[in-house]
């Protein structure tokens, strides 16, 4: 199948520097010197808290999107789960929610009514954009657990069963590498030096987290269970493009 997904596209383009600190690495690994291990080590660790943001972004640039595709394809806004509306105004109601004084409250719905209620309407289309970065606060280090959650946020929530479905035996080891590789970015990002992967260990880990998004576009296009409209809306047909399966086997 011939599919484009721009988001696809430019987390590729993001890992061409992640792959050319690898090979650095492992170039400095052939050398018998201590100081060339040690920058080896250095690099490596460098890599994956890179790597961990590319996937971040990919992720956010997914969803972000899928949200935009909302107004330009004029979505009918009764596809928008009502969950999915909570979270463009997630501050406002949160606020709202910790605020006991009556006067206090009676502003700021006052307030959410003039600011907000524009993008809780059930009926007609979508017809300008909604608040990105009010939708994605809360969403940061990626593991596989906040990904599967934050497509939930867009009324995917069988994001995780149905990717288990479809990669059977494969899915616990790609799932597990997403995880592997933000724990260790978290580690790494806290100073604790033994966080780390040799040249080999972290091409490995590249490998699997390359796969990640082919088969996030792969079920968006398939059709899961109950993938969202919106979703699917930020896979294009392009020829130019073919998404070949790949393995986890190396």
């Amino acid at each position: 199948m011939a599919i484009k997904s721009p988001s696809l596209i430019e987390f590729l383009r993001r890992l061409e520097e992640v792959e050319s600190l690898w090979k650095l690495s492992k170039d400095l690994e052939k050398s018998a010197k201590p100081e060339d291990l040690a920058n080896a080590s250095y690099i490596c660790r460098g890599s994956i808290v890179l790597l961990s943001g590319h996937l971040e972004a990919y992720v956010r640039d997914l969803v972000e999107q899928a949200l935009i595709s909302l107004h330009t394809n004029s979505l009918d806004r009764s596809l928008i789960q009502p969950h999915t509306l909570f979270y463009f105004s997630q501050d406002h109601v949160k606020e709202l929610k910790e605020t006991n004084d009556p006067e206090k409250i009676a502003r700021k719905i006052l307030y959410f009514l003039s600011s907000e209620a524009k993008h809780w309407k059930r009926e007609g289309v979508v017809e300008e954009e909604f608040p990105y970065e009010n939708f994605a606060k809360g969403f940061s280090n990626p593991t596989f657990d906040k990904i599967s959650g934050y497509f939930a946020r867009l009324g995917y929530s069988c994001f995780e069963a149905d990717l288990k479905r479809k990669m059977k035996g494969e899915f616990l080891t790609l799932r597990n590498s997403v995880d592997t590789l933000v724990d260790l970015r978290n580690k790494i990002a806290h100073g604790d030096h033994s966080a780390s992967r040799t040249p080999g260990e972290f091409k490995q880990l590249l490998k699997l987290i390359k796969i990640f998004p082919y088969e996030v576009i792969r079920l968006f296009v398939g059709g899961g269970k109950k993938t969202t409209v919106i979703l699917l809306q930020v896979v294009e047909f392009e020829p130019r493009l073919q998404v070949s399966r790949f393995r986890l086997q190396p």
